[in-house]
């Protein structure tokens, strides 16, 4: 883990927390100034050992808030701070305090004292760090307790879909970033018929899964009561009102009927479709804003041909906005080419293959979704 992600868990550290792990970190680097005044120091009388213990707690303190919010102005500021005030030590605040006696016989006495407050406080250090580390225990394992119920939620409201209805056989995947996607894929069948459609949440986490369990269950309730005819229209009208301003979704959908195909798109990128007569891969789309953006807005549809073997393919711009190590977009075309090549397998490899493509180009960053249908018969 990198400099920066540790500096993002420190940085998201309660209060309480905080405070347990620099009380300890003080403790444990004032124990220091104990155990130097037993190393040959000059003045090994424990009122010195105390002020050093002071100074060294709270550099050691100060070290580490800064070190794991990677405040690095702080730090430079520390370095210097810290030989400053180690010149002090040894020059000012020496003559300040009344000098120690320097008896032979009292030295084993002050070594007494100092070992004591040296192991006091370590003691104190240990039971600190003990309490931080039960305390952020108990936090993760809630959280991560949440996290894998909401993984579970997210796996069964976006499942995997492999279904052969109307003549078509359909495959539908999510992989998200997290324990939480923002990507939903769904599959309705209509009677002989069927509506698919695949909405990207913006933003991600938890957040944007919130909304799309929204979206799935608007979505759902709205096909149960009518066909692809008005689905945006009735989408938006549904969520507008009930979402956040900086939340929106783009979607795309096909339906399929007795000798009909329809797609939409609301500002999505555009539906792929190989046609098997032919071998080209085109791409279907027209203007429309993404759902939820505003209260009351139009959206468009429109039919295409689809002829047995003919591949329709809605993916997520977490596959075409993967990036390299020069920052270069990979982009919709690698995608349309792997289909074109590929347009023959089963539809599992095909979105096997579009999300290696993908990979290979760089590290996913968004969630990424993959939605195939395949005409059968005529």
């Amino acid at each position: 883990m990198s400099w920066a992600d540790n500096a993002k868990y420190w940085q998201t550290l309660p209060r309480p927390s905080l405070s347990l792990f620099l009380a300890g970190v003080f403790a444990l680097f004032a124990s220091f100034g104990f155990i130097t005044a037993n190393m040959g120091s000059e003045r090994p009388d424990p009122l010195s050992a105390a002020v050093a213990a002071i100074v060294y707690g709270a550099f050691g303190a100060a070290w580490a808030f800064a070190g794991s919010r990677r405040v690095v102005w702080l730090l430079a500021t520390l370095f210097f701070a810290q030989w400053v005030v180690n010149i002090a030590l040894r020059s000012t605040v020496a003559r300040l305090l009344t000098p120690p006696r320097t008896d032979a016989a009292d030295i084993p006495h002050f070594s007494t004292i100092n070992g004591a407050g040296a192991l006091v406080l370590i003691i104190v250090a240990y039971v600190l760090f003990i309490l931080f580390i039960r305390r952020e225990g108990m936090r993760y394992y809630s959280t991560f307790a949440e996290m894998r119920l909401a993984r579970e939620i997210h796996m069964r409201t976006v499942p995997l879909i492999t279904v052969r209805h109307g003549g078509f056989e359909v495959y539908g995947i999510s992989w998200p970033t997290g324990e939480v996607g923002g990507d939903l894929v769904d599959f309705v069948p209509k009677g002989e018929g069927w509506i698919a459609y695949v909405a990207d949440i913006s933003g991600h986490g938890v957040p944007a899964g919130t909304f799309m369990a929204m979206v799935k269950s608007a979505a759902r309730m709205r096909l149960a009561l009518g066909g692809a005819e008005s689905f945006f229209v009735d989408m938006n009208a549904v969520l507008a009102p009930i979402t956040a301003p900086n939340m929106f979704a783009t979607a795309a959908f096909l339906s399929a009927g007795p000798g009909a195909m329809a797609f939409g798109i609301a500002a999505h990128l555009p539906t792929l479709k190989y046609s098997a007569a032919s071998g080209s891969v085109d791409e279907l789309w027209h203007a429309n804003l993404p759902l939820a953006m505003l209260g009351e807005a139009a959206y468009t549809s429109a039919g295409v041909t689809c002829e047995p073997g003919d591949v329709f393919a809605i993916v997520t711009d977490g596959l075409t906005e993967i990036v390299d190590r020069r920052d270069r977009e990979l982009g919709l075309p690698a995608l349309k080419a792997v289909l074109q090549d590929r347009a023959g397998e089963p539809l599992a490899s095909i979105a096997e293959a579009l999300r290696a493509r993908a990979l290979a180009h760089g590290s996913q960053r968004d969630d990424q979704t993959v939605f195939l249908a395949r005409r059968l018969t005529a």
